[in-house]
């Protein structure tokens, strides 16, 4: 099956999602409140942020996030989680493709279409199937 979909005049090719992508993605929601803070870096006075961004760092070390938590759950459902997604699936087929150039690439025109096509590719439509069978 075909895991494709087109923007910016382009094909992208969707890969099923390994498990040490979703190990990336899990410690990428771990990190995901240090981020925040370092994408804000200059709105913050610097003598505040190099304490802050210690301290967040800490506390994001310290958190444990399993695979299936909630946190991990959620963050697959927000705008930024689902780039993420699209990002690891992307980067076996598209080696140099930023994070950055996915946010691009995603639409409110194709984001339906691209969030169907990496449930399937991923087979994470069949692991939802699965929990609700059991």
């Amino acid at each position: 099956m075909d895991f494709s979909f087109e923007a910016k005049d382009q094909r992208w090719h969707l890969s099923p999602l390994s498990l040490g992508d979703m190990r990336r993605f899990k410690e990428w929601v771990q990190l995901r409140p240090w981020i925040t803070l370092q994408n804000q870096r200059e709105r913050i006075p610097s003598d505040l942020f190099g304490a802050e961004s210690a301290r967040l760092l800490a506390a994001c070390m310290n958190k444990e996030i399993k695979e299936g938590s909630p946190e991990v759950s959620e963050a697959m459902e927000t705008s930024e989680g689902i780039t993420q997604l699209v990002y690891l699936s992307l980067k076996r087929n598209h080696p140099k493709l930023t994070t950055d150039e996915v946010e691009e690439l995603l639409t409110t025109r194709n984001l339906k279409e691209v969030s169907e096509l990496l449930v399937t590719a991923s087979g994470l439509a069949l692991a939802k199937k699965n929990e609700t069978a059991t």
